[in-house]
């Protein structure tokens, strides 16, 4: 069953609004990428030291093992770089589906104009 959807403005509108997500979603993935290789830079022993701090932190902390949501585990600091990830990935996948739901509708709307203007 389908419900009637009112779009108040232009399909043209929301198309452009979708690919200003999709630009932004690909900047955001840029700049992480960018972010993941400064933090990576920085994540040797000679940065976080050998010393009983610097292997607490590592083994107790940025190592420690957490769930990684598909019956397995991954380290923390692996975690935090593929969810940041996954922000850029997810605004790509909106702007997709919002411009094929976009086509879609004006692709059924004119198939179905005449049936619409009767009503």
């Amino acid at each position: 069953m389908s419900d009637y959807v009112r779009i108040t403005t232009s399909l043209s509108a929301i198309i452009a609004a979708a690919q200003q997500i999709g630009a932004a979603a690909e900047q955001f993935s840029s700049d992480v990428e960018r972010l993941i290789g400064d933090i990576e830079a920085l994540e040797g022993d000679d940065k976080l030291g050998t010393d009983h701090f610097g292997n607490g932190f590592r083994d107790n902390a940025y190592h420690k093992l957490v769930d990684a949501g598909d019956g397995g585990s991954v380290q923390v600091n692996q975690a935090g770089k593929e969810a940041a990830r996954g922000g850029g990935k997810g605004g790509a996948h909106l702007a997709d589906g919002a411009t094929t739901a976009m086509v879609r509708y004006g692709m059924a709307d004119a198939e179905n104009e005449s049936g619409i203007d009767s009503v």
